[in-house]
């Protein structure tokens, strides 16, 4: 006997009397609840005390109820599953469930069993929800793959982690299959070059590439905000990314010039440490975390005023001489193993918690310099000769000397 299976879409389009009894069922099954938002993964409690039961509380929750994102059409996207969030309700044999909580039911119980009841689930149930269409994230790591996984039926895949495999490369057409992929991981593989198909991915927010050979970072699709490329074989920095990137990550490679990449003014998290970076031209405002441990800088001038920059660390570079940095938000600088001669001016980073100097050729200190906000001060392996008492710095509590 076939079930008898209907979205929560299919019943909200058909007449206002299914309106009405999708929206009590919503309410009855829990799903709303006292002005809640009842999901799986998340609660949203809703802004509005005088809702009424049924119709007007389920047309409050989809206009009102302030989830992750929208898709192009305005619709309200489950942050979860990057899906619309009517398309997870179904109803079967007139009960309401999340089909998503059904597949992990089904995947993790060895005798899955309705949310609600707590019955066995029937078997019709089991065969339709146990299919590869519905899973939205796939592991296959430390497996000794050399290629990728047949994926054909994983139509709704979101998440994918290949990472600790022997991958060389990424298939064409994979971008016509994965198209609902969010995030893929194949750190550790050795993928050597990424082939124009691999732009097709339109809905790819994170990547991580770590830990393979690759030379050249193009024909990435702009849709990235976080992109991980650690250990490989990159010797240029990448111009042509999503304009609104939020994380960059190319950590030990060859990387020697920073261009002007002030045209990524989303980006709050570049991380370059234990590269050859000698010169850099311009680095966007918006950055909160910027790491160069371990270079060939030998000076730093930050030329525009940092406001949301909060950690930067130049610790193992060559620097002889830094600017005025002005910062309201830094919290963290660490600019040890250095060779500073004369101690830099603090005293504008008036939030800066957390000084490094350690490990340079400075021969004083200077409290002028300093801000009233230090509470930690490292400054062993210089040419200080003498430390003044520093009493005026209140929140000071850790001098390493």
């Amino acid at each position: 006997m076939s079930l008898k299976i209907r979205t929560l879409d299919e019943l909200w389009t058909s007449n206002i009397k299914n309106k009405i009894e999708v929206s009590l069922k919503l309410y009855e099954e829990g799903i709303i609840k006292n002005n809640i938002c009842k999901h799986p993964n998340f609660k949203y409690i809703l802004n509005n005390d005088d809702l009424y039961e049924g119709l007007n509380k389920l047309n409050y929750m989809m206009k009102n109820c302030k989830f992750n994102d929208t898709d192009e059409n305005g619709t309200f996207i489950d942050p979860i599953f990057y899906e619309p969030i009517t398309s997870n309700f179904i109803d079967i044999e007139g009960r309401f469930y999340n089909k998503n909580t059904l597949v992990q039911i089904i995947l993790n119980e060895k005798e899955p069993k309705d949310p609600f009841t707590r019955k066995p689930l029937s078997k019709n149930i089991i065969d339709l929800f146990s299919g590869k269409i519905f899973i939205k994230t796939l592991i296959h790591n430390n497996e000794n793959l050399t290629n990728f996984p047949l994926l054909y039926e994983y139509k709704n895949l979101t998440n994918l982690n290949l990472k600790n495999n022997f991958i060389k490369s990424i298939p064409i057409g994979l971008s016509e299959i994965l198209i609902k992929i969010k995030t893929l991981n194949l750190e550790n593989n050795l993928i050597e070059k990424i082939n124009k198909d691999f732009s097709n991915f339109k809905n790819l927010k994170i990547l991580n590439l770590n830990g393979n050979k690759i030379n050249i970072i193009n024909n990435l699709p702009i849709s990235i905000t976080v992109l991980s490329i650690d250990s490989n074989n990159i010797s240029k920095f990448p111009l042509h990314l999503n304009k609104n990137i939020q994380s960059i990550s190319l950590e030990n490679n060859e990387i020697e010039f920073i261009p002007n990449i002030n045209k990524y003014k989303f980006l709050n998290n570049l991380n370059l440490k234990n590269n050859k970076i000698n010169k850099i031209i311009k680095i966007p405002t918006s950055i909160q975390t910027l790491d160069l441990t371990n270079n060939n800088l030998n000076k730093f001038f930050l030329k525009s005023t940092y406001i949301n920059l909060q950690i930067l660390i130049l610790k193992n570079n060559k620097i002889n001489n830094i600017n005025k940095i002005i910062s309201s938000n830094l919290i963290c600088l660490d600019i040890s193993k250095n060779k500073l001669k004369k101690m830099p001016n603090f005293s504008s980073i008036y939030n800066l918690k957390i000084l490094d100097i350690s490990s340079n050729l400075i021969d004083k200190i200077d409290e002028s310099k300093l801000t009233i906000s230090i509470e930690h001060l490292f400054m062993k392996n210089n040419n200080i000769k003498y430390i003044p008492k520093l009493d005026n710095f209140y929140n000071l509590g850790e001098i390493s000397s």
